[in-house]
């Protein structure tokens, strides 16, 4: 879309020269786009990034890198780091976008799935991979006995698994 030629029979010119969307984009995404620019959040409304799916914004970010709309990339990311999420989502959008999203962000939702009273169930695995899904159930069996300190104890386990998994690093956990 983006080299769209001068030429009368360019690119979107008419309806037998359609503007071709690139594999990843589908037509709900540009829609959902186009409901972004003419519904802005008004009063009590939410914006696209409030109500919609975590995968159709993750779409919608897509989109503004095909289409180039870096300051209105960087104004989604804000708004989805603002998004109350739940923190296999949080997880999950780690893991979809790291670029954007990074460990330090991430890093109390990591340590919520370690210390909850329930493990991960196998949805959510498929959700945040199965190998942060391991590496979650692994800090778990480590903190069995660890009573009040289970917080600070999952932190510091993640980190020693940083080399692994990736997850933080030793210069990050001032900042946890």
């Amino acid at each position: 879309m983006l080299s769209i030629g001068k030429a009368d029979d360019g690119e979107g010119a008419s309806d037998d020269h359609p503007i071709v969307l690139p594999e990843p984009v589908k037509a709900a995404d540009f829609e959902l786009m186009l409901r972004m620019f003419y519904t802005p959040a008004i009063g009590g409304q939410t914006t696209v990034f409030e109500r919609e799916t975590l995968d159709a914004c993750l779409s919608l970010l897509k989109l503004f890198d095909f289409l180039q709309m870096k300051e209105i990339r960087q104004r989604a990311v804000a708004a989805l780091r603002e998004r109350k999420l739940n923190p296999v989502d949080t997880v999950y959008l780690l893991d979809q976008d790291g670029s954007d999203f990074d460990k330090i962000w991430a890093a109390e939702a990591v340590v919520d799935l370690c210390t909850r009273s329930t493990g991960p169930d196998a949805n959510e695995g498929r959700r945040i991979g199965w190998e942060v899904f391991t590496l979650i159930w692994q800090v778990r069996e480590e903190l069995k006995g660890a009573g009040e300190r289970g917080r600070d104890t999952a932190r510091v386990c993640l980190i020693v698994r940083d080399m692994d998994f990736d997850t933080i690093s030793m210069s990050d956990i001032s900042d946890i």
